[in-house]
């Protein structure tokens, strides 16, 4: 009977670590690099990178370090506010 317990919980055990290893190799299967360098397309460049003129999407903040409160920059229908302090 023991033996029986012992036979059940060890076939338990290998059948979920064997599901939680395949559960981890998908993931490291289906994981794809990116296509391409970040500033070469596929991702929007740094905001400080370059001489051109430069775009961002959404509020931009400015200070904000540790323990500081920082300045949020919105474009608002075409007006600039600046909001925080």
């Amino acid at each position: 009977m023991i033996e029986k317990k012992l036979l059940s919980k060890t076939i338990a055990l290998i059948l979920g670590v064997t599901a939680f290893f395949s559960l981890i190799a998908s993931f490291a299967f289906v994981w794809t690099p990116p296509s391409d360098t970040p500033s070469q397309g596929n991702v929007l460049a740094h905001i400080n990178v370059g001489p051109d003129y430069q775009y961002k999407v959404g509020d931009f903040c400015i200070g904000g370090g540790t323990g500081q409160l920082g300045y949020k920059l919105s474009n608002v229908g075409g007006t600039l506010k600046l909001v925080g302090g």
